[in-house]
């Protein structure tokens, strides 16, 4: 082995803090063999030489038609999901899509102005909160642990404003307008 290939073998047991030693070495030959050797030393399994996109895109597509009946030649990459998943259902059915298709979704996001809401009514109720402690003309060191167990609330009404929110999350993740978008690249 040259240097190079040694300073390579180096920062490989560096970065994924493993030994390759030269025996386990012996018949590496190109990238790919090296590849095996540093994914069994991880204990993960190597690929069947399947396309990841095209395995997720091929469970997408069977959970899109099991959800919305579509037919399977009806569900190519460039699929827009407006036209299989309508507003008025996309809530319901994007659930049940990653269930059946055994895919985790991105979440489905708020309408923008919606979202803006959520964000002013947080700041509003931070800003009161700051207020009151202001007008109340306390001592810092006795408004610390005021500030600490007011924030509490304050957490839990934004946890539930975002939760009562929730339902009304219709708009797909930013950059996913079609099937193929959710496929991994």
């Amino acid at each position: 082995m040259g240097l190079n290939a040694i300073e390579i073998i180096m920062a490989l047991e560096d970065e994924f803090r493993i030994d390759l030693p030269d025996k386990e070495l012996a018949d590496v030959r190109t990238v790919g063999d090296l590849y095996e050797v540093v994914m069994a030393k991880l204990g993960r399994p190597v690929g069947d030489g399947v396309c990841m996109t095209s395995r997720v895109f091929y469970r997408l597509r069977r959970g899109l038609q099991e959800v919305t009946g579509l037919r399977r030649r009806d569900i190519t990459p460039a699929t827009p999901l407006a036209e299989a998943l309508p507003a008025w259902a996309r809530r319901r059915r994007w659930g049940t899509w990653s269930e059946s298709a055994g895919v985790a979704l991105p979440q489905l996001q708020l309408p923008r102005p919606l979202a803006i809401a959520v964000g002013l009514a947080t700041l509003l109720i931070c800003l009161g909160l700051a207020w009151s402690l202001y007008q109340a003309d306390i001592a810092w060191y006795v408004a610390w642990p005021l500030v600490v167990v007011w924030w509490l609330p304050v957490v839990l009404v934004v946890a539930a404003v975002q939760k009562l929110a929730s339902p009304l999350a219709v708009l797909f993740p930013t950059g996913v307008r079609t099937v193929g978008d959710l496929a991994p690249a």
